[in-house]
């Protein structure tokens, strides 16, 4: 099955990921996918969900950049497998969602974020209801702020594989949830 998604420039209409954002932007994507939720799981599971759907070839890469980036300081985190997320997980501001620290979140959507030294990363998975009663659209942002040189650096090399984990991660998670 052949999975659409739709690319974006900004985030949605009554998204909180800008909220408390201060500064510029230097980057930001958004991605939207259309997925049935028979179940009407949760923000919290369907986010940890689109987390654990990543492919292995992005597990590896993550793998990769957590051993290179080490030395720098910089933070990375473990990726859970999908068949061990608890269905009635609820994440609060301030818990670590697989790899990000939750720093906002609704009833439809969790935002992340990282501070590291280089770069200000925030990302945010937020599900919107459409007329079907059971299909819903999923909206995957970035946001970027970079810190200094290092950071324009880093994000040029992660740049290019950043959209294209982003888009697999989506199609994992739809076909996941089928």
């Amino acid at each position: 099955m052949k999975i659409k998604i739709q690319s974006f420039k900004i985030q949605p209409e009554r998204s909180i990921i800008l909220n408390n954002l201060q500064g510029d932007i230097h980057y930001t994507d958004s991605f939207k996918v259309m997925f049935v939720n028979k179940c009407d799981f949760s923000i919290d599971y369907l986010t940890a969900l689109l987390f654990a759907s990543d492919p292995k070839w992005v597990k590896f890469l993550l793998n990769l950049r957590d051993l290179m980036v080490k030395p720098f300081g910089l933070k990375s985190g473990l990726i859970p497998e999908s068949a061990s997320l608890d269905k009635s997980i609820r994440y609060a501001p301030g818990d670590r969602l697989v790899l990000f620290p939750v720093i906002d979140r609704s009833e439809s959507e969790i935002v992340m974020a990282e501070d590291d030294k280089h770069l200000y990363f925030r990302s945010s998975l937020l599900i919107q209801d459409t007329s079907d009663r059971y299909l819903q659209a999923a909206y995957l942002t970035t946001i970027v702020q970079f810190r200094n040189i290092w950071g324009k650096i880093y994000f040029a090399i992660v740049r290019p594989f950043h959209r294209l984990i982003m888009k697999e991660m989506l199609a994992n998670f739809v076909e996941a949830l089928t």
